[in-house]
């Protein structure tokens, strides 16, 4: 039985990049999300208009995550679990094989890739295998971004003591 969808319907939109993403459609409201990885509900026919907007389709195939597929078959946007990775499935695959990252890498979008390395960076991934396929896909060498975030960590930390004293 298929899913009756209608103009109406609120559909969960998650802002998939790592930075600030919007648009305006036709006389609705401007529609930003500030946060990476943060939701809004937005009526099935506001996101029907925007994907035949210029870029539209592109926003909504790369930086914005609809994760109801009968959404995704409906606005005809890609429905392969690889272009459908969120933060906490990123973070899942970060935990599991090497194969599986490097097909997931290989059978995504950029926004996506560049997402996986944040992801791996902030969580300090250890596996220097996982590093490398990482390295390959998107060109960031994760073992050298986490050792320079732990050097301006430290860094930070010892001006902050070294500025106590002072007033």
């Amino acid at each position: 039985m298929t899913k009756q969808l209608s103009d109406s319907q609120m559909v969960e939109v998650w802002n998939n990049g790592t930075g600030t993403v919007f648009y305006k459609v036709d006389d609705k409201p401007k529609r930003v999300w500030d946060l990476p990885d943060s939701m809004k509900k937005i009526a099935l026919g506001e996101l029907r208009a925007l994907v035949n907007m210029a870029g539209g389709f592109v926003l909504l195939a790369e930086e914005l995550l609809v994760k109801d597929i009968a959404v995704r078959e409906d606005l005809s946007l890609p429905t392969t679990i690889e272009m459908m990775l969120g933060r906490e499935e990123i973070e899942s695959l970060l935990k599991s094989d090497v194969d599986a990252l490097d097909s997931a890498l290989e059978n995504t979008n950029g926004v996506i890739k560049d997402k996986i390395a944040d992801i791996a960076i902030k969580n300090k991934i250890t596996d220097t295998e996982k590093m490398e396929v990482i390295q390959v896909h998107t060109g960031v060498d994760v073992y050298n971004a986490i050792k320079d975030a732990k050097e301006e960590a430290a860094v930070k930390e010892k001006n902050k003591s070294n500025n106590k004293g002072i007033k």
